[in-house]
């Protein structure tokens, strides 16, 4: 890991699959505007056990164990759950077994969407919307906002498959924006990292007056204001062009590579992923991860110092919550 002296930031994201890349993109960001540190990253795409969002809460929790202890062997300083089922079920655990600081991006999110709207809807996993997660912490800020949180299974198998432009793609979102519009909803947090993938044809099927909201950006502005970065945030709008690999980022998939690479191209777009080639994905066999000495119980984290700021609590105070009528779930 970096030492006090050394200007080398080193950061952990993983995700069920290509999702989380839609994380990594923005938090490039900081590499092509931050001019006195170094940032280097590690990617995991658990592809072989995608989609999280239908699985239980305790096997997702003991995915985040066995994937936190591979990141940890590769000397990460910090770690960022790219991925909203994660984060929803499972980032009390998560900053529990971690040795470094955990970021997650429902944190950030709800408190951008609480200051800044009262009417919110959240498409997400099922898992995510089941836990909600969302609702919760937007209350916990703004208990006088109604949130509308939609579960959205179809999705992330889209997006897995790189159909993130037909005609059948846009037929299966029509559904669920469909129910949005319904709702009067004024933004939709994109509340799985797999959807911004899918934001163009979003904005082609709602109508402008609602805003989009995407949790990597938002992440990408707390982690700025907890690393006391010296970046202006107006440059943060659009995300980098390139997701750069080689040196400065390592991309590893519990599934197939080449299949992993090709998904990655359609999803962030030709230019974009011109270097996620197959050649700079690897492969871990799933008997590495679920045979590390956290996931068998054998090891201790080191959770000192692991906090970080404007973390709001899993648990809302009760007067959140005093008006569950607010909370629609479909």
């Amino acid at each position: 890991m970096s030492s006090a002296g050394n200007q080398t930031i080193r950061f952990g994201l993983f995700d069920s699959g290509v999702g989380g890349l839609s994380v990594l993109r923005r938090l490039h960001q900081l590499a092509s505007v931050c001019m006195d540190k170094t940032f280097e990253f590690v990617y995991f795409g658990d592809t072989a056990r995608c989609p999280y969002g239908n699985r239980d809460a305790e096997q997702i929790r003991q995915f985040i164990e066995e994937i936190i202890q591979f990141l940890d062997g590769e000397q990460v300083d910090h770690i960022v759950m790219a991925c909203n089922t994660s984060a929803a079920v499972g980032l009390e655990h998560a900053r529990n077994v971690s040795p470094v600081p955990v970021h997650d991006l429902i944190s950030p999110t709800t408190l951008y969407a609480a200051n800044n709207f009262r009417k919110i809807g959240v498409m997400a996993t099922q898992s995510t919307a089941n836990s909600r997660a969302y609702s919760q912490r937007i209350q916990y800020h703004a208990p006088e906002a109604t949130v509308f949180e939609l579960g959205c299974p179809k999705l992330v198998p889209l997006v897995e498959a790189g159909d993130v432009y037909s005609d059948h793609a846009k037929a299966v979102l029509m559904e669920y924006t469909s129910r949005m519009e319904e709702n009067e909803v004024e933004a939709i947090i994109l509340g799985c990292t797999h959807f911004p993938f899918l934001q163009r044809a979003l904005k082609d099927l709602l109508p402008a007056n609602i805003a989009l909201i995407d949790p990597a950006e938002m992440v990408t502005r707390q982690i700025i204001s907890d690393l006391g970065l010296n970046i202006d945030l107006d440059s943060l709008i659009e995300p980098v062009a390139e997701i750069y690999c080689g040196h400065s980022s390592k991309i590893y998939t519990t599934g197939n590579a080449t299949s992993f690479a090709n998904t990655a191209a359609v999803c962030l777009g030709r230019t974009e992923a011109v270097l996620v080639a197959p050649a700079a994905v690897s492969h871990v066999s799933l008997d590495v991860i679920t045979n590390s000495p956290l996931a068998a119980g054998k090891g201790e984290a080191n959770t000192a110092g692991a906090a970080v700021s404007n973390v709001v609590p899993l648990t809302p105070m009760k007067s959140a919550l005093a008006n569950d009528s607010k909370i629609v779930q479909a």
